[in-house]
């Protein structure tokens, strides 16, 4: 599904199943945002907050060839864990030949939410990456 699409699945998942949430950001991140960007800053906050408070959930929206050696194509899958030490994201792929999770490095992550998909998947609907934040208390 393409980022606004997943938004929208989402949201109404959680409306048809009566779930009680603080709120749903959709959240493109840009190619090339600068190291200390509102959005990049955003984003490592609720890694931290999800980590350690569990305030939130996190789904990401990615480029696949960024994170595991496999086809650069548009991909789904949540955040696990996110280590501020080693500033190291912990991903649950959904991928069945991924077969435990694996982390990467914060610039890495942020690398495959913020590719531009190639051209190819544009008539798709695939512009770019994002995340989506489900803010639960």
């Amino acid at each position: 599904l393409p980022l606004p699409l997943l938004g929208q699945v989402v949201k109404d998942s959680i409306a048809a199943y009566q779930l009680t949430v603080l709120g749903v950001d959709v959240v493109r991140t840009p190619k090339n945002a600068p190291p200390r960007s509102p959005i990049r800053t955003k984003l490592k906050k609720r890694l931290r907050d999800f980590d350690r408070h569990g305030k939130g959930l996190i789904i990401t929206h990615f480029d696949q060839g960024v994170f595991v050696p496999t086809l650069n194509i548009p991909h789904i899958s949540p955040v696990g864990a996110y280590d501020s030490a080693s500033d190291r994201v912990t991903m649950l792929d959904v991928d069945p030949e991924q077969e435990k999770p694996y982390q990467v490095d914060f610039e890495t992550f942020y690398r495959g939410l913020s590719s531009d998909y190639h051209h190819v998947f544009e008539a798709f609907g695939y512009g770019s990456g994002g995340y989506i934040y489900v803010q639960i208390r």
